[in-house]
């Protein structure tokens, strides 16, 4: 089964909308130097605030879950998408819900998804008193439910994995980091700000803890010139969220 996965100019206008909500700012993409000459390895693009005379080097890369995902895989991202047809817009907040790595046949995911959000009003005291994450049943389902954002309605879902799950998307956040670093370190002596904005195509398989985990993990001494590294997890660019790493 194919996935809808966001381009890179989605991706790209989706980060100048966060980054200049962060930063009240004004950034925009002024170039693209890998499309100027194809045969070097240059950066994505080029961000620039003129007002405040402020210039990001900014790389992007899509990691991958493992390439032998198989039936499973396929299976649960269709139970991902009835699931949240089902909440989406009759939330309050921004949520993140982890479920187990195998979810049980008789778990309808729209049937789940109308007790959740027949369930959620309530659950306001035990966040606010166990902090970010909370366990629940929902349909015969242990689970674990975090509230992420105190804006939006919606609800992702992503599995519970055991470590050894996470040793191939970890080899391959490894590889891409490192492919991406070199490029930026002639833009941090230059003086640019320099940021690598990973996608997550692995967000509805992987809690976004975990995927933010192996990124930060993966970073060593051959990443020091890179400021900043952001997952960027979601269906689509504009719909996602971010995870700041560094």
């Amino acid at each position: 089964m194919k996935r809808h996965l966001p381009s890179e100019e989605e991706l790209k206008d989706a980060f100048l909308r966060w980054l200049n909500e962060e930063r009240r700012a004004n950034y925009e993409a002024t170039s693209r130097p890998d499309r100027v000459d194809r045969n070097k390895k240059e950066i994505d693009y080029v961000l620039e605030d003129r007002e405040k005379s402020a210039k990001i080097a900014l790389e992007i890369s899509t990691i991958w879950r493992s390439a032998s995902a198989g039936k499973e895989d396929a299976e649960f991202a269709k139970w991902v998408d009835a699931f949240c047809a089902t909440v989406r817009g009759r939330v309050a907040g921004g949520f993140q819900l982890d479920v187990p790595m195998t979810i049980p046949k008789s778990c309808e995911p729209r049937q789940f998804g109308e007790e959740l959000v027949r369930t959620l009003p309530g659950l306001g005291p035990r966040f606010a008193a166990s902090g970010r994450t909370i366990p629940l049943n929902i349909k015969a389902v242990d689970i674990r439910l975090g509230r992420i954002s105190t804006v939006g309605n919606e609800i992702w879902p992503a599995r519970m994995i055991a470590s050894d799950h996470l040793l191939e998307l970890k080899k391959d956040v490894e590889e891409r980091l490192d492919a991406k670093a070199v490029k930026l370190l002639s833009y941090k002596q230059r003086g640019f700000e320099t940021w690598i904005l990973v996608y997550s195509t692995a967000w509805p398989l992987f809690a976004p803890d975990d995927v933010q985990n192996i990124v930060s993990s993966s970073l060593g001494p051959a990443h020091a010139h890179v400021d900043h590294v952001g997952v960027w997890n979601g269906s689509r660019g504009a719909s996602g969220w971010m995870i700041l790493v560094r």
